[in-house]
């Protein structure tokens, strides 16, 4: 009798608990939807410091890695690019789920020295150091009128 009893308690134990499971995954995604990282434009914060030498943008992009992240410079654009794609199969549950961000800054090569521009990723800030050129100043003249 006893026996019967602590089988009976097992199988109910590990009913309970498969069923248990099964609410979690259905439920537990929904729950946390709003709490998952989910980084789009809006989300990735951007720092520009314009200084006398030099243009310094911080992109703070964490969970992106150096090569999740590409940097390009084309007809006065530069434009910053990260996409994450969660390839472990085994995972059970995404916190970073498959996200990406494209951001774009306008750089002109008369003002900009766009041949010798830095890229250097550090805890999760993307820092893109820009150099200035030397801008001759004029002096202001006259211009008369025949």
């Amino acid at each position: 009798m006893r026996n019967d009893f602590d089988n009976l308690v097992k199988t109910t134990f590990k009913d309970i608990m498969t069923r248990a499971n099964k609410i979690d995954d259905m439920f537990i995604p929904y729950m946390w939807r709003d709490q998952l990282s989910t980084p789009s434009n809006d989300s990735i914060p951007v720092t520009v410091h314009d200084k006398d030498t030099e243009r310094v943008i911080a992109i703070h992009a964490a969970g992106f890695g150096k090569t999740d992240i590409s940097i390009e410079y084309d007809k006065n654009v530069l434009s910053v690019s990260g996409n994450v794609i969660n390839k472990n199969a085994s995972t059970h549950y995404k916190y970073m789920k498959e996200t990406s961000f494209n951001k774009t800054f306008p750089l002109f090569e008369d003002t900009h020295d766009v041949n010798n521009i830095l890229a250097e990723y550090n805890d999760g800030v993307l820092t893109i150091t820009i150099p200035k050129l030397e801008i001759k100043k004029t002096s202001a003249k006259s211009i008369e009128i025949k």
